[in-house]
């Protein structure tokens, strides 16, 4: 499956421009809200979710599973 990816910036109509794309693609949208919805009904704290996912990984962590799980749930 394909995933399209948008980065955007505040009041720049970045959410509307993926939910017209992903509608004319028949993809779905996720946003920011519908992945923390979901890692919550995990029982995965928000903070957590982004710590993980936005710091570097210690030569140690890089042998855990814990990132590629919250990749997976995403």
């Amino acid at each position: 499956m394909a995933v399209i990816t948008i980065s955007r910036g505040s009041f720049t109509g970045g959410k509307m421009l993926a939910q017209c794309l992903a509608d004319n693609l028949g993809y779905r949208c996720v946003d920011r809200d519908v992945i923390v919805e979901k890692a919550a009904a995990y029982g995965v704290p928000q903070e957590e979710l982004q710590n993980v996912l936005t710091r570097l990984l210690t030569f140690w962590e890089r042998f855990g599973h814990k990132k590629y799980m919250y990749l997976t749930l995403i």
